[in-house]
């Protein structure tokens, strides 16, 4: 659970690539977490790795 906080990386989701491309295209257009903006949120960084 805390690999994220380790090594910065986090599987959020699984599936086909057009339907990963969708959400990766929605994460980025929400931007940083409004809640959090006054400590300096930035938005986060997203990626699409083929799984073998």
């Amino acid at each position: 659970m805390l690999k994220a906080h380790f090594t910065g990386k986090s599987i959020l989701w699984q599936g086909r690539h057009k339907e990963a491309s969708n959400k990766q295209q929605k994460m980025i257009a929400y931007g940083p977490d409004p809640l959090m903006l006054h400590k300096g949120a930035k938005a986060l960084k997203v990626s699409i790795e083929k799984h073998e």
